[in-house]
């Protein structure tokens, strides 16, 4: 119950883990019901009006929930007809598919449902991409967070960071870096790594401010004296990888919070984030 109570008033302001986990959870108590028809079709215990009762109990729960997974799925497929992103490989296959079931014949769309509420699921957790306006923002040719030309390799004389060592000193193919940024009035290169950490300090100075403060004085106290030893492309290669659980950590905590997590990440390092 608490996930079809979160689906049907909060669905349009949770983030994309929680309203994942939500539609599991109705998922799987569908999948219940469908396991206690087939076990006590019909029973022949001493007790057999509680059985029934309990069948009757489950299976309008069972129609309740289908009910609301279907409209949320109606709404998700409005909402990426309505959609600017543009996907790539396996996730615009997925995009194809979710437009095209509000025109699929009544059969089709009811033999396709469950595949479709983990296309949904897919799309809401691994397609989240940040609102049009930031993209436009950030990516357009010729500005100052523009990724087109890629930013020169800049380092910041007297206040290093380690996650700015590596987006500006490993190797392209490794570390990546996806635009330049921002960073006390000068340009430097950023990374997706550097924009999730970011993000999530972020996060916690809104949210969390005084473990915020302790966790940035630990790190200004470590952090900085290890950045002097990252002088080779290969060594910021290193801590790049090293630093990938975390970053991942860090993502799934800004999934779970957040309700454009994107949006927050593309932010950062850049005038939008004031």
């Amino acid at each position: 119950m608490a996930g079809f109570l979160i689906l049907n008033f909060y669905a349009g302001r949770v983030s994309p883990v929680i309203y994942v986990v939500s539609s599991t959870i109705l998922v799987l108590n569908i999948g219940f019901a469908t396991v206690y028809f087939t076990h006590t079709p019909f029973s022949k215990l001493g007790d057999m009006y509680s059985v029934r009762a309990f069948q009757y109990s489950l299976f309008c729960l069972a129609l309740l929930y289908i009910t609301k997974l279907k409209d949320s799925l109606n709404e998700f497929s409005i909402k990426m007809r309505k959609e600017t992103v543009q996907y790539k490989g396996f996730l615009l296959l997925l995009f194809k598919i979710s437009v095209r079931y509000s025109k699929m014949p009544r059969l089709w769309a009811i033999c396709f449902f469950p595949v479709l509420l983990i296309v949904q699921m897919v799309l809401i957790l691994f397609g989240q991409r940040p609102d049009s306006f930031i993209r436009l923002f950030l990516d357009t040719s010729s500005f100052t967070y523009s990724r087109i030309p890629a930013p020169p390799p800049e380092m910041l004389k007297g206040d290093e960071h380690y996650l700015c060592s590596v987006a500006a000193r490993g190797h392209t193919k490794v570390v990546k870096p996806v635009r330049a940024g921002l960073r006390h009035g000068k340009r430097i290169p950023v990374n997706r790594q550097l924009l999730v950490a970011n993000a999530f300090e972020h996060l916690l100075e809104e949210y969390m401010p005084r473990m915020h403060h302790f966790i940035r004085y630990i790190y200004d106290k470590y952090g900085y004296p290890l950045s002097m030893h990252i002088r080779t492309k290969w060594s910021a290669d290193l801590v790049y990888l090293f630093m990938k659980p975390l970053e991942w950590f860090f993502l799934f905590i800004l999934y779970t919070v957040d309700q454009k997590p994107e949006n927050r990440i593309q932010i950062q390092y850049s005038e939008l984030r004031k």
